[in-house]
């Protein structure tokens, strides 16, 4: 979370620290069925797949990601730090990370969120 002084003495916070994002992914020819969708069925559907969309937001096919959901559009192609999917599964900071941070989470399932960050900022770009 990056803080800043909104009145002498008193911190307001401002969202994650988005200098912490990774960066995008150097593998070329990604594909969304092959390389984001997994990740994202072990962690996000049971919120956002064709049962359930939480926040009228579907993960299961590119192009509901591309869609967004009842907040607006969660990925912008080409700029990986104006992509609120990524940011989310980024983990940054407890309030803005999907799915939420819980107790208990392994450091390989922590792992396979920030591969899951990397792979979308390089399917973000490729997409520019």
């Amino acid at each position: 979370m990056v803080a800043v002084l909104a009145k002498p003495g008193r911190l307001c916070a401002v969202g994650p620290d988005l200098t912490k994002l990774p960066p995008a992914s150097t593998r070329k020819g990604l594909t969304f069925d092959k390389d984001v969708r997994p990740i994202l069925e072990t962690s996000c559907f049971r919120c956002h797949g064709e049962e359930r969309q939480r926040g009228e937001l579907r993960l299961d096919s590119l192009a509901g990601v591309l869609k967004g959901g009842e907040n607006g559009k969660i990925v912008a192609p080409g700029k990986g730090t104006e992509s609120r999917l990524v940011i989310a599964v980024s983990q940054l900071d407890e309030e803005s990370a999907m799915p939420p941070k819980r107790r208990g989470r392994s450091e390989e399932h922590t792992s396979e969120l920030q591969s899951l960050a990397y792979l979308v900022c390089r399917l973000l770009l490729e997409k520019k």
